[in-house]
């Protein structure tokens, strides 16, 4: 090991140590690179002890029983903390340490959880400046109800943030309201430093703006709440993810007070996510204040996710790119929003995909010209998946020009013969998932003869590199070896196949198929059969 140069190492313990984890349990592994030998002990330090943990849990934890989780400490409510500090600390290693990680699975009033923390950190070092990122997980049963002391919180989270000084990211996944309150004010300490902050709960802060150097934000808006949010400096922006379900959604929130008569310009921005769903609480529908300011401009837009927004407000930010900058689309929602979608110019773009909500019988003619627009005169360099979630009509395949989709999910029942043709029709499918194939058709002893004809005749592959099937359901009125000869009759006609989902009464024999014919037809030796 000791004749690898340090570059190789440092290779492999960037791609063997792995991304960043989410609890002790997840980076007790890594020890493991810590002895295999002095020198790489030296180097890989600096990729092991990046994570820092403190976590809290009930205390019967059975992580307490790992010596490399110990209990730092309790309390009259059968709290256990648990940690990596300690192992860090007495190694000397606490200035390699980027990221830290609190994790609460136990009733605790947030005040006292953080002060806890900031206590335990004084405690085993009172220098933590190379840390700059921040994650606090809760679950659902840390919620806490107390009399909120806005003071005592805004000390503790400051004298935190003294002890931790250096954080540039911020991520929060509160279940608890209370705990989000917590964080936004513990974000808040550090609006002048904040690159990345991400907030999957309600947002309400006390400060006025974060600094022109937030650059990654991802933030919900929850209509039950009222919700302060301060100013964000829509030009520093280069991803922008917004969630959840609001009662209303204002451009003003980016918008520059001295600027208001200015188109509002994303400039940086890269990519941006909307996807809202609607507050079932909610007696009316939610509106999104798409015209305030009336000028948006987003000229570097690469990706673009919309889920559940109206028509106008796809209308509103699609009239604002520069198409011919856009690489990837995922948009969700109803067939009209999707229409609007399909009036864009995407010069040409790697990826698209597309979830369309239930179509009415009345839409059909629609349907067909949208989807025909979006998966047909498109130049789609790799990807394009359209899901739609049901039609109230069967397809048909001679309307269909989907030449650039490569992934269906269809979850309405289509018959046997009908998934042939559609097959047949789409030349660049790779991924197709049904909810259910029917084989009503094949039903009678003379259609189950002629299908057996032509399993046997029909021999032709299809020109569709299909990798991934998935069959929800195989349903019909037919002995078993007709339903499981319809399964084969498209494994075999499908040279590229490496996948097949089924269901668990068809999986033994398939598998028991792709043995027996394996070296009479190849390819059935790289096809995996597995149970939905």
């Amino acid at each position: 090991m000791a004749s690898l140069s340090e570059d190789i190492v440092r290779g492999v313990l960037r791609h063997s140590v792995g991304p960043a984890v989410k609890d002790l349990y997840m980076w007790k592994p890594k020890l493991f690179w810590l002895q295999i030998c002095p020198e790489w002990t030296r180097i890989a330090k600096a990729y092991v002890y990046s994570e820092a943990f403190i976590e809290c849990y009930v205390h019967d934890s059975k992580a307490l029983n790992n010596m490399h989780m110990r209990p730092l400490g309790g309390s009259p409510l059968a709290q256990k903390w648990v940690s990596n500090i300690d192992l860090i600390t007495q190694s000397d290693c606490q200035g390699l340490v980027r990221r830290l990680n609190l994790k609460l699975a136990t009733r605790m009033d947030p005040d006292a959880y953080l002060d806890a923390v900031l206590q335990l950190l004084i405690k085993y070092s009172g220098n933590w400046a190379s840390v700059n990122s921040v994650r606090v997980e809760t679950s659902r049963q840390t919620d806490y109800e107390s009399h909120e002391d806005l003071q005592k919180k805004r000390g503790i989270c400051r004298r935190l943030a003294q002890v931790v000084s250096q954080v540039q990211a911020v991520e929060a996944d509160c279940d608890s309201r209370i705990y989000s309150k917590t964080m936004c004010e513990f974000a808040g300490c550090y609006a002048e430093s904040l690159r990345s902050l991400k907030l999957l709960d309600i947002m309400s802060f006390s400060i006025p703006s974060f600094a022109p150097v937030l650059s990654d934000l991802t933030m919900a808006l929850v209509s039950a709440e009222a919700q302060a949010i301060p100013r964000i400096f829509a030009s520093t922006l280069q991803k922008l993810n917004v969630y959840s379900y609001p009662k209303h959604f204002s451009w003003s929130y980016f918008q520059d007070p001295l600027g208001a008569s200015k188109p509002l310009r994303f400039g940086q921005l890269k990519e941006l996510r909307l996807n809202f769903t609607q507050d079932p609480s909610a007696e009316l529908p939610m509106r999104l204040d798409i015209c305030e300011p009336a000028e948006l401009e987003f000229p570097m837009l690469r990706v673009l996710m919309v889920s559940g927004c109206l028509v106008d407000t796809c209308d509103n930010i699609l009239a604002r790119t520069h198409e011919s900058q856009v690489a990837s689309v995922v948009f969700g929602g109803a067939l009209g929003a999707a229409k609007s979608l399909s009036r864009s110019s995407f010069a040409c773009i790697d990826s698209l995909i597309i979830e369309i909500s239930p179509v009415a019988a009345s839409d059909e003619d629609e349907f067909y010209s949208v989807t025909n627009r979006l998966f047909g005169d498109f130049a789609i360099k790799h990807s394009g998946g359209l899901h739609i979630h049901h039609t109230d009509f069967a397809l048909s395949v001679g309307m269909l020009q989907w030449t650039s989709l490569t992934s269906l999910v269809l979850q309405r029942p289509m018959e046997f013969y009908d998934v042939i043709d559609l097959i047949g029709a789409l030349p660049r499918l790779e991924q197709l998932d049904l909810a259910e194939m029917r084989l009503d058709m094949l039903a009678t002893e003379e259609a189950a003869a002629a299908f057996g004809e032509r399993l046997d005749s029909d021999t032709q592959p299809f020109e569709a590199p299909v990798e991934i099937l998935s069959l929800g359901s195989v349903v019909g009125e037919c002995p078993f070896h007709v339903s499981a000869g319809a399964v084969q009759f498209l494994m075999i006609k499908m040279p590229m196949l490496k996948q097949v989902l089924v269901d668990d009464y068809l999986e033994e024999y398939l598998d028991l198929f792709v043995e027996e014919y394996m070296d009479e037809i190849p390819h059935l030796a790289e096809i995996k059969v597995l149970a939905t």
